[in-house]
């Protein structure tokens, strides 16, 4: 009836051809959507909202999912698993059990160490028709955004690729010839060689790639191996690495049958299409999948009021959803084992809302749009939602959460666990309050939970009410909770807690750090058991205005893309830049002045680097609890400040188990040498780990209470 909600159900069991009802479902979106086009075209919708109800199952998807402007809806539409069941959009192909058997070829079993002989089982991909998902491609820093290699799954758990060393990595030792930088033709890899002795059974290894550190902890990328030398211990890659290829850097040699060597490792020969496994478990009672799809598994394009509610989203080699239009939402989801990003966001008023985000490739939820040229907002949203596990593939600048354009919001999320940042920015007048953010930076140097920098024209963020805690590992660099990079300002950092966040390293880092900012106002944190609170690396006077004298933005030094940004990007010198920041106006003056003002620092080792140009009021430094409510379970609330019961996920609204990562083991560790640093740390299951690092020459004696 025109102007009645309309309900449309789809089960795996159900029929294309039928009439949608409970008694007749439909069998898949393509059809619930095909049904409600010609209702909508024959003006059957009504005016009411339509929802479409999914029966538990599997519903494999052979392309993405599409919701477009051209489907002309006029009324909201809902996406949801019925109720009590469990519904996965699934984007990959299923392998049958029966098609994995015993290697017997004697050339395959010669290639494998000995360990595994006998253990191995191969997958004839080419009978399956699947041998055309086989790829190998560089990603990571330099490369381009490009969906993953396929991928094996079992029992919806990604299963680790064969590789060399299984933990830890090699070293470079020396580099013949650094190869191309990425763009310049003709494209040339480095050369490099690596005196471990397991670079012997390397010679005949076909598909290869190899991941490395190759020029900074922050731009590892991971790149398809030519040919390998065993005499010399010589690897040739096949791409460039951005910064070329440097003595003693780390890198992990990967997707090698010869380095299959644990249950769960797996190794793709993408000549013959066949997949070989170690099976973590009898394959026969597993749930064993290889991913497929490139394009996102959901795209809303053009359209207003679009949901989906309390789906799996899973297996894809690409993004999850793509949300675009105005005033779309994803709430109550599960997405994992995807080989992009969990969600793409822009648009307007569009928002991830109570979604379980893990097992990711290429980072986790991206929001963007508005326009930074008039500072119009779109005002999309993150909102109480578990993001961890975001860098399988990709391991830097792919966040849990990252902000572009103008306007977008992030709030009582909880994020945790990846090598690089929680939270990566760009943009302006952005709002991140009330979330939880721990165990990032756990791979990496000069980096931070939260990043931005090189752009002093985006102003306007507000981080507010959140806890930072158990940040970084110790590389030699240092890693910070905030980190304000090469020239950003104008932030309030406000009512935030950090507890045992970052270290100094060789740039002198702080829990906050600010390289060359100015206009920062850092009011009312807590800074408990830092190696310092606020690190500001100085520039000087002569150095603003020498990235302001003048107003060509051509150059490839960083004074020029300061000017690029500032006069070319935007013009700061007329509204509404000039209304909305006046203090651009005020750029050449005061270098590297912040406010520092009304902050609590507990035990810190030290309270600010380069404080005596800083604007510092009424801070307090104590060597004792100052009162906390509950310190043992890290709630370091205190009267006047944020309460950290308001940080991180709101349990009670939260449809997923809620890890505890708050409550931790505390060793008491003496080291007696020079150690350089000590890192403890729990994962969501409880189970402990801890590093500890001797980065010095002399012997150390340890003990443990």
């Amino acid at each position: 009836m025109i102007g009645q909600p309309m309900d449309i159900y789809l089960a795996g069991d159900g029929n294309d051809t039928g009439l949608g009802t409970q008694a007749a479902p439909l069998a898949s979106l393509a059809g619930a959507m095909a049904r409600i086009r010609s209702q909508v075209q024959a003006g059957e919708a009504g005016d009411k909202p339509i929802t479409v109800w999914l029966r538990g199952g599997t519903y494999r998807l052979d392309c993405g999912f599409r919701i477009e402007a051209s489907d002309a809806l006029t009324v909201p539409l809902m996406f949801r698993a019925a109720h009590g069941e469990m519904v996965r959009l699934n984007g990959g192909r299923e392998l049958p059990a029966n098609a994995f058997v015993p290697v017997v070829d004697a050339a395959i079993l010669a290639r494998l160490d000995p360990v595994a002989r006998g253990q191995v089982l191969r997958c004839d991909l080419a009978q399956l028709n699947l041998h055309q998902l086989t790829s190998r491609q560089p990603h990571g820093f330099g490369f381009p955004d490009r969906p993953a290699d396929p991928e094996l799954f079992i029992d919806d758990r990604p299963m680790p690729v064969a590789r060399w060393p299984k933990s830890g990595a090699l070293l470079t030792t020396t580099v013949p010839d650094q190869g191309t930088r990425p763009g310049e033709l003709p494209m040339r890899g480095a050369t490099f060689t690596c005196a471990d002795a397991r670079v012997a059974r390397w010679a005949t290894a076909r598909h290869a790639v190899c991941h490395g550190q190759w020029g900074y902890d922050w731009a590892p990328s991971t790149v398809p191996v030519v040919s390998v030398d065993p005499d010399g211990g010589r690897i040739l890659l096949g791409a460039p690495a951005m910064f070329g290829v440097r003595p003693d850097k780390r890198f992990v040699m990967m997707h090698l049958l010869e380095e299959i060597g644990e249950p769960g490792e797996w190794y793709i020969d993408n000549d013959a299409g066949v997949l070989y496994v170690w099976p973590p478990c009898d394959l026969a009672e597993a749930r064993i999948e290889l991913s497929a799809i490139t394009e996102p598994l959901i795209s809303v394009r053009g359209v207003r009021h679009v949901s989906f509610h309390n789906l799996i989203i899973e297996c894809a080699r690409g993004t999850g959803v793509l949300l675009e239009g105005a005033g779309n939402r994803l709430v109550g989801c599960e997405l994992r084992n995807l080989g992009g990003k969990a969600v793409t966001v822009s648009g307007e008023d569009n928002g991830v809302i109570g979604c379980h985000v893990h097992d990711c490739g290429q980072g986790g939820v991206f929001l963007a749009g508005g326009d930074r040229r008039t500072l119009t907002p779109a005002g999309n949203f993150a909102i109480n939602n578990h993001i961890h596990t975001f860098n399988r593939i990709v391991r830097t600048y792919r966040p849990g959460i990252k902000f572009d354009g103008v306007g977008q919001r992030a709030s009582r999320n909880l994020i945790h666990d990846a090598p690089h940042f929680g939270l990566y920015l760009h943009g302006n007048d952005h709002l991140i309050e009330g979330n939880e953010i721990c165990d990032v930076c756990l791979d990496t140097d000069d980096a931070g939970a939260f990043y931005m920098g090189r752009n002093p024209s985006e102003r306007g963020i507000v981080l507010r009410g959140n806890f930072f805690h158990h940040v970084g590992t110790g590389r030699d660099g240092g890693t910070s909770a905030i980190y304000i990079d090469d020239g950003a300002g104008g932030v309030l950092i406000e009512d935030n807690v950090f507890f045992r966040t970052g270290n100094r390293g060789t740039l002198g880092m702080g829990a906050i750090c600010i390289n060359s900012g100015k206009d920062m106002r850092i009011e009312r944190n807590v800074f408990c058991e830092c190696p310092r609170a606020v690190g500001i690396l100085l520039t000087t006077q002569e150095g603003w205005e020498r990235a302001m004298s003048d107003l060509d933005p051509d150059g490839n030094d960083m004074y020029a893309q300061y000017r690029g940004h500032l006069y070319r990007d935007v013009d700061i010198r007329i509204p509404p830049y000039s209304t909305r920041y006046p203090e651009l106006a005020h750029l050449k003056e005061n270098a590297s002045r912040n406010r520092i003002a009304h902050n609590i620092v507990d035990r810190c080792e030290d309270f600010v680097l380069g404080l005596a140009v800083q604007d510092a009021q009424e801070n307090r430094i104590v060597d004792s609890d100052p009162g906390y409510r509950d310190a043992l379970h890290l709630d370091l609330s205190l009267p006047g400040h944020a309460p950290v019961s308001g940080m991180g996920l709101d349990a009670a609204t939260f449809r997923f188990p809620v890890p505890d990562l708050r409550r931790r083991l505390d060793l008491h560790l003496s080291l007696v040498g020079r150690p350089q640093q000590e890192s403890f740390s729990a994962d969501a299951q409880g189970q402990f780990r801890l590093r500890v690092v001797n980065r010095g020459k002399q012997a150390v004696r340890s003990e443990i209470e």
